[in-house]
């Protein structure tokens, strides 16, 4: 998958992470508490920093391609809770317009992850040839 299309999709969740730091995390922390009422402030905490940690990280990965199928499955995993959990009141035109957004990141998430050799877990996406255990097509 091309540079450009991990770049483009790191940006948001870089973005996101570095946003949550410093002031951000006061912010951050107060929204949590405010939709995730029945968490002590102990946990949310540490669901934050977690938070940070693979909103930066993730994006890092997907940047370097560095273990692109592990960040990337973190990354889906990661935006489909935050999804449900912050995004469900459908009611609310914006809150529908965020968890459909994040829906369609999953989707640009699941085209960079690329295909999965099934004989061994990696695959060359550009020739279908698996670089591993040399089998053609990969699928």
């Amino acid at each position: 998958m091309s540079f450009l299309s991990r770049f483009l999709l790191a940006i948001l969740f870089l973005m996101a992470g570095f946003g949550k730091l410093g002031d951000g995390f006061g912010r951050t922390l107060g929204y949590m508490q405010s939709v995730l009422t029945s968490m002590s402030p102990e946990v949310l905490k540490m669901l934050l920093i977690l938070t940070i940690v693979v909103e930066i990280g993730g994006g890092l990965a997907l940047i370097f391609n560095f273990w692109r199928r592990f960040a990337v499955d973190v990354l889906i995993i990661f935006t489909l809770l935050a999804s449900v959990l912050f995004h469900n009141n459908f009611s609310d035109q914006n809150e529908m317009i965020m968890f459909l957004k994040n829906i369609a990141i999953v989707g640009g998430l699941l085209a960079v992850r690329g295909k999965w050799c099934k004989h061994c877990g990696a695959c060359d996406d550009k020739s279908g040839t698996c670089g591993s255990c040399e089998v053609k097509g990969g699928k």
